[in-house]
């Protein structure tokens, strides 16, 4: 069993808890691990778990005190003891041990995602209730787009961690199941490859769903936010999340009960296009970061050996024959050439709405020599 498997088994949550932020009334959640219940016979001594809480819509923080008894949690808000906090336990039953021996990430994500995108929209135009926004068939469709758009930033941003080791110090730094970890120098040794398949295991925990947490990865890890700037387009994102929490384990209802009404079609296509927007824009951002490390790689040739530029260079200047002009063409050729690779991807025209796909530059496409 990896080590991060360990300590995740070890840590990982076993509880939801919920309340209303005490400053602007807007639900926040989190999953968090409780402390052990007392044994029996053991005196209550006053520990207790400390949670920090974080409003996503007025960014206010909140620590959570969860105190264990003999049977039950005391879980309440620091500060504000009138506020109510529902503690609820996770059922781990149907959780699958072999998660870390999943397959590798899907090679090109962002072509994957824009076909099932296409399928959706089409689905969505067929199927969807314009009458009503508490058909069930569009909580079926919203649920559906969300898992989407989980599959797609999950390829993406592993697979840019498989690829770039300066991708994966971040997040070693940034997912509590890396940053406690302690490797001794024989286990390195022995796997050269070890911190590339702890990232992937860590990151496979993921969920990629939680758009606040994939929003700090890529600050983190990309240089770069998920979540668009613009406050109404955060705030329906932030409410989608919730949303898909309710029809994931309520059946729709939200946590008094009541089927929720706002999931038009209207809705629903407006949430795909920000999916969509996020998507081009993240592909956009791993573009750049493959560009720039294969630009560095190409570079670093060793002091024993010349790079192909300097070969290129050398055989034409070392020929007696060369001209002026022709030292200057060779120059400029070069120089296009590693200014190629830094440039904006050549895109195609997608069938949907002229929707621009990323392709990648190949070898052939910069050797201009």
């Amino acid at each position: 069993m990896g080590s991060v498997k360990e300590h995740w088994l070890e840590t990982r949550p076993d509880h939801d808890l919920a309340f209303f932020c005490p400053k602007c009334g807007y639900r926040c959640e989190a999953s968090v691990k409780a402390p052990d219940l007392l044994q029996y016979g053991e005196e209550d001594e006053g520990d207790y778990g400390v949670e920090i809480v974080e409003c996503m819509r007025c960014d206010a923080t909140w620590r959570i005190e969860i105190t264990p008894g003999h049977e039950s949690y005391g879980v309440a808000v620091a500060g504000h003891p009138e506020t109510e906090v529902t503690f609820t336990a996770f059922d781990w039953s149907s959780y699958d041990e072999d998660w870390d021996e999943l397959p590798e990430p899907e090679p090109q994500p962002h072509d994957i995602f824009q076909e099932a995108l296409k399928d959706w929209w089409a689905l969505l135009g067929k199927l969807g209730d314009k009458d009503s926004g508490a058909a069930s068939v569009n909580r079926m469709l919203f649920v559906q787009l969300f898992s989407i758009f989980e599959a797609y930033l999950s390829d993406e941003i592993i697979g840019l961690a498989m690829r770039d080791s300066d991708v994966r110090k971040p997040i070693v730094k940034t997912l509590p199941a890396l940053t406690k970890q302690a490797v001794s120098l024989s286990t390195v040794a022995e796997n050269p490859d070890l911190v590339r398949d702890e990232v992937r295991k860590a990151l496979q925990l993921v969920s990629f769903h939680n758009l606040a947490l994939v929003n700090t990865i890529c600050n983190n890890a990309l240089g770069v936010p998920l979540l668009p700037k613009p406050k109404d387009a955060r705030d329906l994102l932030v409410k989608a999340v919730n949303s898909r929490h309710d029809c994931v384990h309520r059946n729709g209802n939200d946590v008094d009960g009541k089927v929720l009404s706002d999931v038009t079609v209207d809705w629903l296509m407006s949430l795909s296009k920000h999916f969509e927007s996020m998507a081009r824009l993240l592909t956009s951002k791993v573009f750049d970061i493959d560009t720039d490390r294969r630009v560095r790689t190409m570079f670093s040739a060793s002091a024993e050996t010349s790079s192909w530029r300097n070969l290129a260079l050398s055989a034409v200047w070392l020929k007696p024959s060369t001209t002026r002009q022709r030292r200057e063409e060779v120059s400029m050729r070069t120089a296009n050439a590693t200014e190629g690779l830094r440039r904006t991807p050549p895109r195609r025209q997608d069938s949907h709405q002229g929707f621009p796909v990323a392709s990648m530059v190949s070898s052939d496409q910069v050797r201009h020599f």
